[in-house]
């Protein structure tokens, strides 16, 4: 009876966050444990369908303790509903200036969710693309597992 109630309760609890209206687009990709070569991009499609309110964008980033640097650069490519591109740098702070990590997780895997874009308004709806490389000036950046963003309504 006991375990009833309590895979009762995990059943329902993952329904409720299933249905969080206020996400709009989730995803996240893993990179090889070999390493995030310089040339690959990390491509996420969102369609998006409101123009009347703001929305914000989180970039999520998953890495290993043994990652060598405290922070990330990154270049993002958004690739418009009608073609145009924008090209952004990004610097994303894993570790605070003492090397602590900022993320949060047990033992040597970190996540941090960073919020990088506030009350945002696409002006078309349509898909946007937004594609991420990593700018760290190695052929092969080791440490890191796992980039993806949200987009929410606030």
């Amino acid at each position: 009876m006991k375990l009833y109630v309590i895979a009762t309760f995990f059943f329902m609890s993952m329904i409720l966050i299933s249905c969080d209206k206020s996400i709009i687009y989730v995803e996240n990709q893993s990179i090889p444990e070999s390493g995030w070569k310089k040339e690959s991009k990390l491509s996420f499609t969102a369609d998006i369908n409101d123009t009347i309110h703001p929305l914000n964008i989180y970039l999520n980033v998953r890495n290993k303790g043994n990652y060598a640097y405290s922070n990330l650069y990154l270049f993002l490519n958004t690739i418009f509903p009608n073609g145009e591109v924008s090209r952004d740098t990004l610097e994303v702070f894993l570790a605070d200036p003492k090397g602590k990590w900022i993320g949060n997780g047990i033992g040597d895997i970190k996540s941090l969710e960073l919020l990088f874009i506030k009350n945002v308004r696409f002006v078309k709806t349509g898909k946007y693309t937004f594609e991420f490389e990593q700018a760290m000036r190695e052929d092969e950046l080791k440490g890191i597992n796992e980039l993806g963003i949200k987009i929410e309504k606030p």
